[in-house]
């Protein structure tokens, strides 16, 4: 797998933020 920028913003957000917004 390629690392989009997509991933690395969602790594650069806390876990939290991150579950909520791929609920």
């Amino acid at each position: 797998m390629t690392r989009p920028k997509r991933h690395f913003v969602f790594a650069a957000i806390p876990r939290p933020l991150a579950k909520a917004a791929n609920s």
